[in-house]
């Protein structure tokens, strides 16, 4: 009788144990499949930060080169329309780097120190031929901009970026069609 009743206690103890044991692994198995959940939530979070970082250290890196090229423009052009067209861009991307460098800041967002090297082609051009090259330049450079900006409002999180890309698109488009209008103007 006692070999019984230490045979049941054996019994009633081991099915304790692998209950226990059970529901360690199942709580294992859901704090695994929680930690995954959360890794790839935090994974594609930081995908997405990431493309909110490399489109404003991109958009800041191409301002800053035409910008240059703006200055040139003022400087160097020789047609009145192309220095006009040139000022009032300038004023404008001025603005939007001023807002975009801004936004950097307050998101802790760095620019990487590789540089953009420019390529002085137009260097050894003067005079109607320099601004025809410049025309051509920013024709191409703003049909780059238009098309990143508008690939970005379907890539970047950040709300205040995306109301961001919205303004600058239409300035944009208006530097494109300005640069178009002298290129045609300018195009022999």
């Amino acid at each position: 009788m006692k070999s019984l009743k230490f045979f049941a206690l054996a019994t009633f103890f081991a099915a304790a144990l692998a209950s226990c044991d059970s529901s360690k692994t199942e709580t294992t198995e859901e704090n695994t499949d929680t930690l995954t959940l959360q890794d790839t939530h935090a994974d594609t979070t930081k995908a997405k930060d990431d493309d909110d970082k490399d489109f404003v250290q991109d958009a800041i890196r191409n301002n800053e080169m035409e910008m240059m090229m703006l200055a040139d423009g003022q400087k160097l052009g020789t047609a009145k329309d192309i220095k006009d067209a040139a000022k009032k861009m300038a004023a404008d991307h001025e603005k939007m780097g001023k807002q975009m460098k801004d936004y950097a800041a307050k998101k802790n967002i760095t620019m990487d120190q590789d540089a953009h090297d420019m390529d002085d082609k137009n260097d050894d051009k003067k005079g109607a031929e320099w601004d025809e090259e410049w025309v051509e330049d920013m024709v191409e450079m703003h049909e780059k901009d238009v098309k990143k900006f508008e690939d970005a409002q379907n890539e970047v999180e950040d709300p205040e970026l995306k109301t961001m890309i919205a303004d600058a698109l239409p300035i944009l488009r208006a530097h494109l069609d300005m640069a178009k209008q002298l290129k045609a103007k300018y195009d022999k």
